[in-house]
């Protein structure tokens, strides 16, 4: 499963169980990280997820922003929450939420008036992911 977290939202995505393909999910507005992590708790029990991939913001140059420190505190504070019982990985999520409006996010998005494309971008971000470092295994 990956999350594409923010400061209001956080989007959701996971992965077929193949490994393969990757699909958006839903977007959490935050409330609390007890709450927001709470809810993804349930998540990992519903869906029977094995491992979290949260996107890592940097910039262009591959320089850390003040957004990648928001992303390691995030996931630190998850993986505590989890009680350090899952694979957290941190990947590098540049251009995902550009390429996620590129893709018209409005005509596949399950909410057609969504303004949002949190979880779309957490798609993406799965989807690198997968590609980079679960295709070689198959």
């Amino acid at each position: 499963m990956a999350i594409d977290v923010g400061s209001k939202r956080i989007g959701i995505a996971k992965s077929d169980e193949t490994r393969l393909i990757s699909s958006p999910k839903l977007i959490i507005n935050r409330i609390s990280n007890a709450r927001d992590f709470a809810k993804i708790a349930e998540l990992i029990e519903e869906y029977n997820i094995s491992a979290l991939v949260v996107g890592y913001p940097i910039n262009m140059d591959g320089s850390a922003i003040e957004m990648s420190q928001f992303a390691e505190n995030f996931a630190k504070n998850l993986n505590d929450f989890l009680e350090n019982k899952f694979s957290i990985f941190l990947f590098e999520e540049r251009l995902s939420s550009f390429e996620a409006r590129d893709l018209g996010y409005n005509k596949i998005s399950r909410n057609h008036k969504s303004k949002f494309i949190d979880d779309i971008a957490a798609s993406i971000i799965l989807q690198h992911f997968l590609d980079e470092f679960c295709q070689s295994s198959y």
